[in-house]
């Protein structure tokens, strides 16, 4: 009862094969012994493949071409979310436009990493798509992970400029350059800059598809944490195939509860921004509580988040009592 008679059937057609495999030549090593007919394997093959997308039929393959699409599409519509501020796409535009144009003069531009650290903030949102409009890749360090693990990931990227708030400094961290969001001279350099669209033409070299978009390291459960770097054209083709599988509109409102240092972020983050769609940004304390999180939830009326199955059960009590 425990298996299909089916299953039963390939499994042993498949020993049979091995055996066979086996017996005709004893020297053979296991890898290259078949384990079902030609057929059975292009069908197998063909089954898993997904259906192929044209690469010249996708336009936009950069992220900041893709937001200021958006932009374009929805300019007073909000955007964001983040404990009692808000920004419409027109706002979050701007305001990470004058920052791209501060990094390009420090000398931020593609081949470039620009390490962030900062709390799940407005800013931190203003700040990743800043450092793609410069050019450069983002290196997203977690104000919450251990000093030794965020020195190390800043030192291997070769990150040079590094963007951080009072509020997520972390002692004995630093970089070559150092951008403090919320110092005065800074605010006050950002507040002179122009908040009109980031031109080609401002950048060291023009911004490509194929030049890095974010470098995310590895857990390092092996050994040491490994930077893996993702290009404007992964990224769009990602963010392209999860909209048709998992499609966002206006009507929808997206909570982004993964660390910004996990890749499963990238799609919480910046999928949303490409469909007119609101993403609200949780603090920590309110992550850590599942009944804060669910009245998050009610307030802003989410509608689309993203879980392990594990915490299902437990959220769904949760937002049980949030409802009114």
């Amino acid at each position: 009862d425990l298996f299909a008679e089916s299953s039963v059937e390939i499994w042993r057609e498949a020993f049979e094969r091995l055996v066979q495999g086996l017996t005709a030549s004893v020297d053979a090593p296991v890898k290259t012994l078949a384990l079902m007919d030609g057929v059975a394997r292009q069908t197998l093959l063909d089954a898993a493949r997904g259906p192929e997308v044209s690469w010249q039929n996708m336009g936009e393959q950069t992220l900041p071409a893709m937001f200021s699409a958006q932009v374009q599409r929805s300019p007073l519509a909000i955007a964001l979310y983040a404990g009692v501020q808000e920004l419409s796409y027109t706002e979050l535009d701007a305001r990470s436009n004058k920052l791209a144009r501060h990094l390009i003069a420090l000398g931020a531009g593609p081949d470039q990493v620009v390490a962030v650290l900062l709390h799940r903030t407005v800013e931190l949102m203003v700040t990743l798509l800043a450092v793609m409009k410069s050019g450069a890749a983002y290196l997203p360090l977690d104000p919450e992970y251990p000093e030794s693990r965020l020195q190390f990931m800043l030192i291997d990227s070769g990150a040079q400029i590094l963007v951080s708030a009072e509020a997520s400094r972390v002692q004995g961290l630093a970089a070559p350059v150092e951008v403090h969001l919320d110092a005065g001279q800074v605010i006050q350099t950002l507040d002179k800059l122009s908040g009109t669209p980031v031109l080609q033409s401002e950048l060291s070299t023009a911004l490509r598809s194929e030049q890095l978009v974010y470098v995310i390291y590895t857990s390092g459960s092996t050994g040491q944490p490994k930077g893996v770097g993702v290009t404007h054209a992964g990224l769009a083709h990602q963010l392209r195939w999860m909209q048709t599988e998992y499609p966002l509109d206006e009507t929808c409102v997206m909570l982004a509860r993964t660390s910004f240092a996990f890749d499963a972020s990238v799609w919480e983050l910046f999928a949303p921004l490409m469909a007119g769609a609101r993403l609200v940004l949780a603090d920590k304390e309110t992550l850590l509580d599942m009944d804060a999180l669910s009245e998050l939830m009610v307030e802003r009326a989410v509608t689309d988040l993203q879980l392990v199955p594990s915490l299902f059960p437990i959220f769904k009590t949760a937002l049980s009592r949030a409802r009114p």
